[in-house]
């Protein structure tokens, strides 16, 4: 199945032995042996209910039937579910949601991996000669922040500002003084390098600067290139 969704596994456990017996498994993962009398080795699961033999290949079916996303739908706190919390979040292998904003909306459902990697594919489709650049890296934006990735959604403005500036130095080529033009020319090319966009800022320069103002960013462009190619290489 692509996505699994598990009702209630812990909550409509009414006996109290076995939601103290999940917690105590859950929580305490280095304690699968316990010093017997005599100093034998006992396995803790002999000492668990037998009940959640049953219950343990329930999950184990769950688990492993599930291609995409495993999901946990508790309507009532319980130790169980408490302890089964904390392991997972504490090893970074889920993340918590409330169940009223996924019932209003579906998208919340969307894990932090999932936000990032749909940002990243919307970004890329941004192509700059595209009127629809600036729409798909505000929407890349808006994924970034709910992934909670600030490192991608700097980029990212940093990616659009660069955009939204190009089509103000082109605008001021036409229609604007010379002096205007100069400044919006030179805004371009900051705010490519300052995304990191050294062949982007190259080109810029080409289109828009005059040889007086060439000069003191070709430096910086060709240095931000040579960076590049070595971390490529």
């Amino acid at each position: 199945f692509t996505d699994v969704v598990i009702i209630d596994f812990f909550s409509s456990l009414a006996d109290d032995s076995l939601q103290k017996a999940w917690k105590q498994l859950l929580l305490n993962p280095h304690s699968v042996a316990v010093e017997g009398k005599k100093g034998k080795h006992l396995n803790l699961l002999t000492q668990l209910p037998p009940l959640m033999e049953l219950e343990l290949k329930l999950l184990y079916t769950a688990i492993t039937r599930t291609c995409n996303r495993l999901l946990f739908v508790e309507t009532e706190l319980s130790p169980g579910f408490e302890g089964f919390s904390r392991c997972v979040q504490g090893e970074s292998l889920a993340d918590s949601m409330q169940i009223d904003a996924c019932l209003t909306e579906g998208t919340n459902l969307m894990t932090a991996d999932e936000w990032r990697i749909q940002g990243m594919e919307i970004a890329s489709l941004s192509d700059e000669q595209d009127c629809i650049a600036t729409e798909m890296l505000e929407r890349a934006v808006v994924c970034f922040q709910k992934a909670g990735d600030s490192c991608l959604e700097t980029r990212a403005k940093k990616h659009l500002s660069a955009i939204k500036m190009k089509a103000a130095a082109c605008n001021a080529l036409f229609t604007g003084s010379h002096t205007e033009s100069e400044h919006a020319a030179v805004a371009t090319i900051v705010a490519y390098l300052d995304a990191g966009m050294a062949r982007e800022a190259a080109q810029a320069c080409t289109e828009f600067c005059p040889l007086k103002l060439k000069s003191g960013l070709t430096g910086r462009i060709k240095r931000l290139l040579q960076t590049e190619m070595l971390s490529r290489g």
